[in-house]
Order: C-alpha cells, then structure tokens, then sequence
C-alpha cells in the first residue's frame, strides 16, 4: 500500500505515533498541528491521497478546528477524509460525515492504530476502483482532467472561476451548497485584507445560469445554491 497522506494532529507526541505506524505501511506522510498549517499544506499539494484530521485541535495554537480542515479537504482536494477524535460519535460525527468524511475513529479506542491503517487502506482502495475523471449531474459532465464541460451534446465555454463553481456545485448535485463553502473552495487561504467579497459568489453563479442550457441553479434561501440536473418549471 502507497500514497501521500496530511496528517493533522496537535497532539506532537501521538502525531509522531501515528505517523511512524503510517510511514511503515508505505504511506508518505506530510505531518502538520494545526487547522492553518493544513491549509498551507493543501495549498502546496492538493494531491493527498488521504487526510487523517484530528477534530480537536486546539493545542496546535490556531482558530481552526478539525470541522474546518474537513471542510477545506473537502473543497480543495480528492483525498479521502478520515476523522481522528476524542469525542463520541454524536456529537461531531454528522458533521463529519456531511463534509465528505469516510470514516470517524475514536482515540479512546487501544486499538484505533490499527483501525486506522485498516480503515484507511479500505478506503483508498475503494477509492482507486471508483476513480472517475468525469462528474455528473444529469446531462451535466464535467471533465477534471481537461477542464471541459458538456450539456448534452454541447460544450459550454467557461471561465476558470466559473468552472471551479460549477465544480463545488456539481460534488453534491442537488444538494445546497453554502455561499461560504463555495467562496473556500475558489479563495482557499486567502489574504483577510485583500480577500474577495462574498458577494463575487453571485457574479459567477449568475454568468453560470445564463450558459446553462437545461440544468439549472436554485437559490436556497438563507443557505446558497442547489444545483439541479433540469429545469421542471
């Protein structure tokens, strides 16, 4: 078993544990302690194979909590998500399990090393089988590897902003997308004095409902977007 792997522990000691057991499986292991370091990580390499995050992580001495890393490997990268916690599965789990993550281990467990390196070579494994380089949603195809985007038999002609949009869109087809989630996922890490407004996020969705041809973008009130396959008005 081999692939890259961003750990996020604040916990040095069990991070250092934890990575040792992981490198010895076959995994490269990029180490980080806190929810701002991981963002720099992904900004340097968003092809992990796998994240490990911690959901706790307040001795890594950042605002960011494991959620928040969830969210960002989510909306910045296609590793697979794996939630480290020392905390019962009701209270964070869903949320967990609503950004995308796989797997939830508790560290209370004596057991959760090997778990975890069971859990997160099953997964990858069913990742490889099920690796797609095109998305769907209904006649909606978009190509990752070469950026294209179809409707139907027509090609449609999108900016690089426009088409990270759609993309964030196009991950939970027809299910609401937050303003905020998809402001992340075109401004990861971005500057806080020169950040883009929220705002910019209605620019792109509205030049996105104008080239759309059947499929269409609702607005979910006090939420953000839906994308939906097509239009039934």
């Amino acid at each position: 078993m081999k692939g890259s792997l961003l750990l996020i522990e604040d916990d040095r000691q069990l991070a250092s544990v934890v990575g040792r057991h992981m490198e010895r499986t076959g995994f490269t292991v990029k180490t980080v302690h806190s929810g701002e370091d991981a963002i720099e990580a992904l900004k340097a390499n968003s092809d992990f194979d796998a994240a490990i995050v911690d959901i706790d992580l307040s001795l890594g001495g950042g605002d960011m909590d494991g959620i928040d890393v969830a969210r960002a490997v989510y909306y910045q990268s296609d590793a697979v998500c794996i939630m480290l916690t020392a905390f019962s599965h009701q209270e964070y789990g869903d949320q967990s399990y609503a950004l995308g993550a796989k797997a939830y281990i508790q560290k209370s467990n004596p057991d959760f090393i090997p778990m975890l390196k069971n859990t997160v070579g099953a997964l990858l494994e069913l990742k490889t089988t099920k690796t797609s380089s095109t998305l769907s949603c209904g006649n909606l195809k978009l190509n990752l590897h070469n950026q294209r985007v179809s409707e139907g038999d027509d090609r449609l002609d999108l900016s690089p902003m426009e088409f990270k949009t759609l993309l964030a869109l196009m991950k939970q087809c027809q299910e609401a997308v937050s303003k905020d989630d998809l402001h992340l996922s075109l401004y990861p890490n971005p500057d806080p004095d020169n950040a883009p407004p929220l705002s910019i996020i209605e620019s792109y969705i509205s030049t996105l409902r104008k080239k759309l041809k059947v499929s269409k973008i609702d607005t979910v009130r006090g939420v953000g977007y839906r994308l939906m396959p097509e239009d039934d008005s």
